[in-house]
């Protein structure tokens, strides 16, 4: 049997093929043909397989759109949470820029938004997750499928205080080994989907930029009981299998779709992977999400 995850990330407001200008420029992007390509995996998976749709944060800013919402209408709020479930995503993680708004206005967004994960942004007085939880175990066709949350700690750096007020920011790193050690016994697959990216070559390690802790993926592949890895934050198109690891980084504004490929045996032991990328300009736009 097969589980397959698939992902968007830094979808950044772009929900239709549209680029808002006019005339329109730009049509091969766009979450309403990423939602096509995942109904078309869904439909075409056997019944005894497994797809998880992951989005992987960046989702409330940067579009007109998203800024028109903030700015003059944000009795719209509730737009986030319908097309996150049209799209039909399990499970859904914190960028970087759903704080530009502030730590209220992302709390609303995320109203009744029960697929959360976040383990690593924390409130200062409770040392709990602000907002959502740090992980999720998805009980599909007698497969437990665990997945863990994180986001970049790197954003005290960019944000303005006001918007961040009152959370720590724990290390994505150390935060993976605390629940990969707590999840792996109860999972027989463990997923972690992190907005980060890489600092460092994924075959080599050699660096590929100023190392901080902005971008840890290449040291979240590394931790032990991992199975899958989902990035994103640097708009990357990356699809690569690194020591048995898969793993994925989607681009920009929803131009592709992550898509690992897990194959198990009966004992539901994983004995092949593979990581692609889908491009979205090649389908149509889903006509329910438009």
């Amino acid at each position: 049997m097969h589980v397959t995850l698939v992902s968007t990330s830094d979808v950044h407001g772009y929900f239709r093929a549209d680029d808002f200008r006019r005339p329109l420029l730009n049509t091969r992007l766009g979450l309403s043909r990423a939602v096509t390509v995942m109904n078309e995996l869904r439909t075409h998976a056997a019944p005894d397989d497994v797809v998880i749709a992951i989005d992987n944060g960046d989702f409330i800013q940067g579009s007109p759109l998203t800024n028109y919402i903030e700015k003059m209408d944000r009795a719209d709020l509730p737009i986030y949470k319908h097309l996150a479930d049209t799209a039909g995503f399990d499970v859904r993680i914190l960028g970087n820029h759903e704080f530009n708004y502030g730590r209220d206005y992302l709390a609303s967004a995320m109203t009744d938004v029960d697929n959360l994960l976040n383990a690593n942004i924390l409130d200062e007085t409770t040392g709990l997750p602000f907002i959502g939880k740090p992980y999720t175990i998805i009980n599909r066709n007698h497969v437990r499928i665990g997945g863990i949350g994180l986001t970049t700690s790197y954003i005290p750096h960019w944000e303005h205080p006001d918007n961040i007020r009152g959370l720590v920011f724990a290390d994505p790193v150390k935060t993976a080994e605390r629940y990969v050690a707590e999840l792996r016994p109860n999972v027989d697959v463990l997923v972690i989907a992190y907005h980060g990216g890489f600092s460092r070559d994924l075959q080599t390690g050699a660096a590929l930029e100023h190392l901080t802790t902005e971008n840890q993926g290449y040291e979240l592949l590394k931790v032990p009981g991992v199975d899958a890895l989902i990035t994103g934050h640097q708009h990357r198109a990356i699809a690569e299998v690194v020591d048995g690891v898969p793993t994925t980084q989607p681009g920009y504004r929803a131009e592709y779709v992550g898509a690992i490929q897990l194959d198990l045996d009966e004992q539901l032991h994983i004995n092949h992977t593979n990581a692609q990328l889908i491009a979205t300009g090649n389908f149509k736009e889903e006509p329910t999400s438009r």
